[in-house]
């Protein structure tokens, strides 16, 4: 046990520390982008809370998930202390050395990019995370889940059915003012939902049709994508978090002794996808949101 923490507490071991913490929260942003992503499609936020609760409920997923926080934590306050060290040893060693000429932005910035990373990540937890876990400002949301004759999946939720009935009750009062019931029998909005109604019941008659009540976290993380500054510290956060992979990625396999010139146009390859795709496809989720 005693070489073990000698060889973790070593200047090398800490940097193999760092490099496989840092490739496994590579893969669990992949997972996360691809949850994630949900949150785009058009179902009132059904798919992105049914994944929500899964993520949440499911054991072995849960006990990933603290191995995952584990990780970050470990990753973070390792990362900071050898930027600290690193610091110390050029103010020391090296009273010349001129950062700009000898290594890349990114490099030299590697403390400073996983500091910003990190508070992000403590506001990104309270703000999601902790609300749906241990507070009740996260509502209930209830979904009809049906099926219908051509064999297409549906999804409508109990707050657009009552916005479907709000609709209807004001084209009754209209047609009423106008004492125009065969107006009425023709109007699109009436038409539209007749047809609902007779897929609904079609479907229920067949045992197509459930009703599924799930936490809502869809409408709290929409609701906090409407506000311009929290949309811009997560794009900004992004952007650090694309620097910080970009090199990082990269160095892991360098510390790793996983470099080889074979194997270069991969290692690239997903570099790229790691350091510019990802910070892309999370980046695009607050900004769509915010203008749709």
């Amino acid at each position: 046990m005693n070489w073990l923490i000698k060889t973790f507490s070593s200047s090398i071991g800490q940097k193999v520390m760092m490099a496989l913490t840092g490739l496994f929260l590579c893969l669990f942003l992949v997972v996360h982008l691809s949850g994630n992503l949900q949150l785009l499609l058009d179902d009132k936020g059904y798919h992105f809370n049914a994944y929500a609760k899964f993520m949440t409920s499911f054991t072995p997923i849960k006990v990933v998930s603290y191995v995952t926080y584990l990780f970050i934590l470990v990753h973070a306050f390792k990362g900071i202390w050898l930027a600290f060290q690193n610091s110390a040893a050029r103010k020391k060693g090296y009273k010349k050395f001129n950062g700009a000429a000898n290594s890349p932005w990114a490099s030299r910035s590697m403390g400073l990019l996983g500091t910003i990373i990190l508070v992000f990540l403590a506001t990104h937890m309270y703000q999601f995370w902790y609300q749906y876990k241990f507070t009740k400002t996260v509502e209930n949301q209830e979904y009809l889940v049906y099926q219908t004759a051509k064999g297409e999946d549906k999804v409508v939720s109990m707050t657009e059915l009552d916005s479907m009935e709000a609709e209807r009750n004001r084209a009754i009062e209209k047609y009423q003012l106008l004492n125009d019931e065969a107006g009425f029998r023709n109007d699109t909005v009436n038409k539209r939902i007749e047809a609902f109604q007779a897929e609904l019941g079609e479907a229920q008659q067949k045992g197509n049709l459930k009703l599924i009540a799930l936490k809502d976290l869809y409408s709290t993380v929409n609701l906090a994508f409407k506000e311009p500054w929290i949309v811009l510290l997560y794009v900004l956060a992004m952007g650090a978090l694309g620097f910080h992979l970009w090199h990082g990625f990269k160095s892991a396999f360098q510390t790793m002794g996983w470099r080889h010139p074979k194997y270069d146009g991969v290692i690239n390859a997903l570099t790229w996808f790691f350091g510019i795709i990802i910070p892309i496809g999370f980046a695009i989720i607050p900004i769509y949101m915010y203008f749709s």
